[in-house]
């Protein structure tokens, strides 16, 4: 059993065949503690298209033997996705659309897509009869994410209640492909857009 505290060193590989760098400095750690990392990547790591990124940990004896890096785990470094900008909302045909503008060439990889966060503010006020009925309906969720590719520059989000109020933020997500997994690089969240979910009637044409 071991009594004395373990020495903890973190060291990353941007691939799994160059050298294991240090990542801080080493640490203490009581037997059996749960141990926590983090850091804030230098500028070679936090530039660049998003790539895999792995981890290691190797614990020491007060007498400094090692069993070697164990417990690799892999994650993103790179750019974060470029902020979504000019988001807006509005009615169309009984849904939300929302659209915003592209992105600039070469900003926008193949596998980047848009999230959406929809947030729910007030309720619309209701008879009651048509609360009875709301209730015993199937009713959508009023906090939700949505996901779509960022090719058509808009969406729409069918999923809402008239009458209601809601708000939307959007980031895009870089998804990166690693040993079957996809890790995902998000991106600044948009400023809120806000919108109260009203029926549009077309204007009336002169008899």
């Amino acid at each position: 059993m071991i009594k004395s505290e373990i020495i903890v060193r973190i060291c990353r590989q941007d691939n799994m065949t160059g050298p294991c760098a240090d990542a801080g400095k080493p640490f203490l750690l009581a037997p059996s503690a749960t141990g926590s990392f983090s850091e804030i990547l230098p500028a070679a790591l936090a530039s660049g298209t998003p790539r895999a990124l792995y981890y290691f940990v190797e614990l020491e004896n007060r007498n400094g033997q090692s069993a070697g890096l164990i417990n690799s785990v892999a994650t993103l470094a790179g750019a974060p996705p470029s902020p979504v900008r000019g988001l807006t909302a509005r009615m169309s045909n009984g849904v939300v659309l929302l659209c915003w503008a592209p992105a600039k060439p070469g900003e926008e990889p193949d596998s980047t897509v848009i999230r959406a966060y929809r947030k729910f503010l007030t309720q619309g006020p209701e008879k009651q009869e048509q609360r009875q009925q709301t209730l015993q309906s199937k009713q959508p969720e009023q906090n939700s994410v949505l996901e779509f590719s960022p090719a058509s520059g808009c969406t729409v989000d069918k999923n809402i209640r008239l009458g209601e109020s809601y708000e939307y933020r959007a980031q895009r997500i870089a998804r990166v492909n690693v040993k079957g997994s996809a890790l995902e690089l998000a991106g600044y969240l948009s400023e809120p857009v806000r919108i109260r979910t009203v029926t549009v009637f077309p204007p009336k044409t002169p008899e």
